[in-house]
């Protein structure tokens, strides 16, 4: 996995020196061994999020979802070593149960957006639930290569977080 993102982080500071504006598009398909209702809660409770809403290495700070349309979500994250993250951003989009559209933007030291991330999570099923996430990435600060790289790797150790939350969670 870190030759992989190692790899990643090489292309997209590649294309930054050639002139070429950062940017990506991923989408992550997850199946999550709970109904529908559930994983809503597990995307739209601060205190859930908390407990999944971050790569395996890191640990939550602080996680606030208000999942209203124009609702603030920020998120703050702890590496190992102390260095935190924190990222902001609003709800763009709701359709309670299925769908949550919002952006979670790195910020740099000055509170500014080091690169803009716009998540779209749908949610299917019955008894079990697919979970198909949409990531966007743009612009960004000079160093934003990393950050980009990185979305992937994190967002699908994420959903296997909440995927083993939920899966004791049948209801």
């Amino acid at each position: 996995m870190l030759r992989d993102y190692a790899a990643s982080v090489a292309d997209a500071e590649a294309r930054t020196a050639g002139g070429d504006p950062l940017a990506a598009q991923i989408e992550l398909d997850r199946r999550i061994p709970a109904p529908p209702d559930a994983v809503w809660r597990a995307w739209t409770d601060s205190q859930l999020a908390a407990q999944w809403w971050a790569p395996r290495h890191f640990d939550v700070v602080r996680c606030s979802i208000d999942p209203n349309p124009a609702g603030h979500v920020e998120l703050v994250i702890r590496e190992g070593d102390g260095t935190e993250y924190v990222s902001a951003g609003s709800v763009s989009a709701v359709d309670p149960g299925r769908r949550l559209s919002f952006e979670l933007s790195p910020l740099d030291h000055q509170g500014r957006t080091a690169v803009r991330v716009e998540l779209d999570a749908r949610i299917e099923g019955e008894a079990d639930s697919f979970v198909r996430l949409t990531i966007r990435a743009s612009g960004g600060v000079a160093g934003a290569a990393p950050m980009i790289a990185g979305l992937r790797a994190g967002w699908s150790q994420q959903l296997d977080k909440l995927e083993e939350l939920m899966s004791g969670n049948r209801g």
